[in-house]
């Protein structure tokens, strides 16, 4: 685990907080494949606030915070209306990923892979190490650019690129639409070609950072 997440964990455990710190599917510690952005963080991260909120050092409150991806997680599950979730403080973090992708309806080629290169794998992933950036940004077809300049292959990028109408759309209801919170918050993206303020409505990492208390 990295320093900074310990340091992390020692500051909110100070002042009477229990820190979990979780890796989402397919990255670090966790099983599964790794999809940005993804239909699976909104529903596991429901069941790692069940599990924290069961623990004999829990209150059965929950609370998240994080930023960017870490920040847009936090929206998705609260979406899924776990009856643990009590707050949540996501910061610099899009509404709705499409926005990430298709900022004013056009392929944000930059963003896009750069969020694949350094999220799309197992681990983060150094930028200026391995790759020359101008040949990469200049590959063609894009649909391949994920395993033939990248040297990955993403089930995501694929998907960003064949169905962009239904990459990170908000949705009207999570997987458990019968315990959806509703509620409203608003952000901006951080992205620097991005500065609209959105609302979104509450209808339904790297690492994912959870506190419970």
């Amino acid at each position: 685990m990295a320093p900074q997440y310990v340091q992390w964990a020692q500051y909110f455990a100070e002042r009477g907080y229990a820190a979990v710190i979780a890796d989402v599917r397919g990255r670090y510690d966790s099983d599964g494949e790794n999809y940005l952005y993804g239909p699976h963080d909104g529903p596991d991260l429901y069941d790692i606030q069940s599990w924290a909120a069961s623990q004999p050092w829990s209150s059965g409150k929950i609370g998240t915070t994080g930023g960017s991806y870490l920040g847009f997680v936090q929206l998705e599950a609260a979406l899924e209306g776990n009856p643990n979730y009590t707050c949540m403080v996501p910061m610099v973090s899009p509404d709705d990923h499409y926005d990430n992708v298709y900022p004013s309806g056009a392929f944000q080629l930059s963003n896009s892979v750069n969020l694949a290169w350094i999220l799309g794998k197992r681990t983060n992933q150094n930028s200026d190490a391995v790759l020359y950036w101008e040949k990469v940004y200049r590959y063609l077809p894009l649909k391949n650019l994920d395993t033939s300049a990248l040297g990955l292959r993403a089930q995501f990028w694929s998907d960003w690129l064949k169905h962009p109408m239904t990459i990170g759309l908000a949705r009207a209801t999570g997987s458990r639409p019968e315990e959806t919170a509703k509620g409203s918050t608003s952000g901006f993206a951080c992205l620097p070609t991005t500065y609209r303020v959105g609302t979104i409505k509450l209808v339904r990492r790297r690492s994912i950072t959870i506190l419970a208390w």
